[in-house]
């Protein structure tokens, strides 16, 4: 006798179950999305910002924060090593070129400006020998140049007149008289030569004599304006920034003393954002604005090297300077970058990008609703965008954060003024 197998259901049921449950949930979420899609959820006018879009022209620029700096800024190092023994201005105050702000001392630097000018005073008296020698010896050799001519010269009448007797003198005698002729000829050339080669070795040692005392006046000069760097002035006309070093402190060759800056001529430093920083270009308008004063200047210089993010931008001022400008004084700058002529804009919306297309909410004509479009944008600029399509001109649409209305496709306005 065969006996029927009976026949487990279980699974089946519990996986139908389960997958007509999943399918209940997906149909309750797709349902209470769209139902949101759909809502009409309701705002006050009050709690958003509307901007018209207009037709005109697009300034494109760049916003950056930065500061004024001097055009002529002066440090002042310690030209030799020494000690500081006062400090006669503080910082913060107005100076002129001659203005004395510290002095230094140091025994070496005005010992050694003695010593060159005991130097100079010897060379000077050993050149005034020398000259009064060569002197000496120049009219010595003359004398003697002046006795050979002599000699020569009556050698030469005795010599003519033994010719002219003829044969009343010995041939020894009229022979004799022309050899002392000759004789005195050539000791007179001879001492000549030495005359003319003694002139040009006294021109040598007094020229060498001169370049030593020129030396020696040059090393005087030298370590009496060393002497005098230890009355550390200004140099220029300005404000003194900073003395860092205190009365008493030893300084070495080269350290900083104080900065002094001009305030009559500034220039703008700007920090601005690397990726802001690939449109400019040398001479671009800029508008420099602090506290409240506005000037004009132009771009005159471009960072090459990126640091910490932002790109250091040099703006020169274009006419008169910022009113009331100081070195390291706050201030704004906008740099046109370009301007797009005929264009469609609109007040730039929060978190949209350029040539992107951003869902953003057009109101009604009415005014009492508002619908989501998706917008297409070109170009911008800091508080405006170019409008490419989805809207026209004189059409207003919702340019602050939406985002919590993300999840709607029309908004409900309330408080519109009829």
């Amino acid at each position: 006798m065969d006996i029927p197998l009976r026949i487990n259901r279980w699974p089946r049921r519990l996986l139908a179950g389960l997958l007509f449950a999943a399918a209940a949930l997906v149909l309750t979420l797709t349902w209470n999305w769209l139902a949101a899609r759909l809502r009409t959820q309701t705002l006050n006018v009050s709690e958003v910002v509307i901007g018209m879009v207009e037709h005109g022209t697009l300034i494109r620029d760049v916003r950056a924060p930065g500061l004024l700096a001097p055009l002529e800024l002066r440090w002042i190092a310690a030209p030799v090593e020494g000690r500081v023994e006062n400090i006669l201005a503080e910082a913060g105050a107005t100076v002129v070129s001659h203005t004395i702000i510290l002095q230094l001392s140091n025994p070496s630097v005005s010992r050694d400006a003695d010593m060159a000018s005991i130097e100079l005073e010897v060379l000077r008296a050993e050149a005034h020998a020398l000259e009064q020698r060569l002197i000496n010896d120049l009219l010595a050799q003359e004398a003697v140049v002046s006795e050979y001519a002599a000699r020569h010269e009556s050698a030469r009448y005795r010599m003519e007149a033994n010719r002219e007797l003829g044969g009343i003198v010995a041939k020894v005698d009229l022979n004799e008289s022309i050899l002392l002729t000759r004789q005195y000829e050539e000791r007179l050339a001879f001492e000549q030569e030495r005359l003319l080669r003694l002139r040009e070795l006294q021109e040598a040692e007094l020229a060498a004599s001169a370049a030593n005392i020129t030396r020696a006046e040059r090393q005087l000069l030298l370590r009496r304006e060393l002497q005098e760097s230890l009355t550390v002035t200004a140099g220029i006309t300005g404000t003194l920034q900073i003395v860092p070093v205190e009365i008493g402190q030893l300084v070495a060759s080269g350290t900083p003393l104080a900065r002094v800056a001009r305030e009559d001529r500034f220039k703008a430093e700007l920090r601005v954002q690397e990726g802001q920083a690939r449109e400019l270009r040398i001479g671009q308008k800029v508008r420099i604005s602090a506290g409240g004063q506005h000037a004009n200047g132009a771009v005159s210089r471009i960072d090459p090297a990126v640091q910490q993010g932002t790109v250091l931008v040099d703006v020169s001022f274009v006419g008169a300077a910022l009113p009331g400008a100081r070195p390291d004084l706050r201030v704004q700058g906008v740099i046109e970058i370009d301007q797009v002529e005929d264009a469609l804009v609109l007040p730039r919306p929060v978190y949209t990008q350029e040539n992107t297309t951003a869902d953003l909410f057009v109101l009604a004509p009415d005014g009492q609703s508002a619908r989501r479009v998706a917008v297409e944008l070109g170009l911008g600029s800091v508080d405006r965008i170019q409008v490419i399509g989805g809207v026209s001109e004189g059409e207003r649409v919702i340019v602050s954060d939406m985002s919590r209305f993300a999840e709607v496709d029309s908004i409900r306005l309330e408080g519109v003024r009829p």
